[in-house]
């Protein structure tokens, strides 16, 4: 019995082994049809160009087809990252299709915001650092190019120091606000989700703000983020291995609470260090703990934390958080709540001057989604 308890465990070994292995084989293979498309994505005459056409159509597909295997070893098992994978898939599929039809500037645009994505997934959770620095990958159009491809990639310490360069040698390097800011934010991810390092977090975002010619918006957020980090130093969050429910629950109602020190803040996002630090102990609580009961909650409240976040930052997950609770937890309290933030968004995505004009087939999921949460009559 001892002799086949051991076989059996031998096995499971290799199989996990096997299993982690193949997801990263199938990573190493996007991250490769990422490089390849990468002269198309920032060309958009290269992209356009019908000559290029079938090169293009090929390494989406290709790109389709191992995004289409990532549901082996960790993320078959962890609820965050399965949400990540199936916007990705449903993403790549969308955009290959769009590709063939024609749309080529819709298409361009969205393969590029396909590394969001990667964005919201790698950096979820405190993981190791790879180091992409010795690969000979495709030369980039910029070092915030390459910056980006190693945040993305989740070289984090190499891509830090091409961040920090990039703030340090604002506005002669030529980097553009708007990119500047999303260069400073992803150093708060990398420091409060990632890292979880809030002391050398404050460090690194005061050496920024030596730069006086950061734009006045961009230097309060630096200012207040900087705060926020000060602030947590002294402050604590339950460890996500060894935390209950109840220790989570009141950490997370704790944090998320808006009291006058928010308000007191001159910056456009006060919470970002707040909110990514929270999101990040709910990733990690929750994939260690899929079958919580808390589990609900923890969708709504992730919600929440990445509604703040802009699409140019992460691609959201806001809205797919908060229809998986409805759909997986439709007699739970929360799930009205899910469902009223689910239906304000939506309607807010289809207004404008003229007003709100749903689309049919979006009226009818809404009203699907209300009667699973508040039944047959209307709330």
């Amino acid at each position: 019995m001892k002799r086949l308890l051991g076989i059996l465990l031998v096995v499971l070994s290799a199989t996990v082994a096997h299993a982690k292995k193949d997801v990263r084989m199938e990573m190493h293979e996007i991250l490769y049809q990422m490089q390849v498309l990468r002269p198309y994505m920032v060309d958009q005459d290269k992209f356009n160009d019908p000559k290029n056409a079938g090169k293009i159509t090929e390494h989406l597909e290709t790109l389709s087809t191992h995004v289409k295997k990532l549901k082996h070893g960790e993320i078959a098992n962890a609820p965050g990252l399965k949400f990540s994978q199936k916007v990705l898939q449903e993403h790549v599929n969308d955009t290959a299709r769009v590709f063939k039809l024609g749309n080529k500037d819709y298409a361009r645009w969205s393969l590029n915001s396909t590394f969001s994505i990667c964005m919201s997934c790698h950096t979820q959770a405190p993981s190791d650092s790879r180091n992409w620095s010795l690969i000979g990958f495709t030369k980039f159009g910029s070092e915030y190019d390459h910056a980006e491809f190693l945040f993305a990639a989740r070289d984090f310490e190499h891509a830090l120091e091409k961040f920090d360069n990039l703030i340090n040698g604002f506005p002669d390097n030529g980097l553009k606000e708007l990119d500047l800011e999303k260069v400073v934010a992803r150093k708060v991810a990398i420091f409060a989700r990632v890292k979880r390092d809030f002391k050398a977090g404050m460090t690194s975002l005061i050496q920024s703000q030596k730069n006086k010619s950061i734009p006045p918006h961009i230097a309060k957020n630096l200012a207040a983020w900087e705060a926020t980090f000060r602030e947590a130093m002294n402050s604590s969050y339950p460890n996500p291995k060894t935390a209950t429910d109840t220790e989570i629950k009141s950490y997370v109602e704790r944090e998320m609470k808006t009291g006058l020190w928010d308000k007191m803040i001159q910056a456009s996002n006060p919470r970002l260090v707040t909110n990514m630090t929270v999101s990040g102990v709910l990733y990690e609580y929750l994939n260690l703990h899929p079958k919580t009961e808390l589990r609900p909650e923890i969708l709504y409240w992730l919600s929440q934390c990445d509604r703040s976040l802009n699409n140019n930052f992460f691609f959201s997950l806001s809205d797919i958080y908060l229809k998986e609770c409805i759909q997986q937890h439709s007699n739970h309290p929360v799930a009205k709540k899910c469902f009223d933030d689910y239906e304000a968004s939506t309607i807010v995505s289809y207004s404008g001057s003229g007003g709100v004009h749903l689309p049919r087939e979006v009226r009818k999921e809404l009203d699907i989604l209300r009667i699973k949460v508040y039944g047959a009559a209307k709330k």
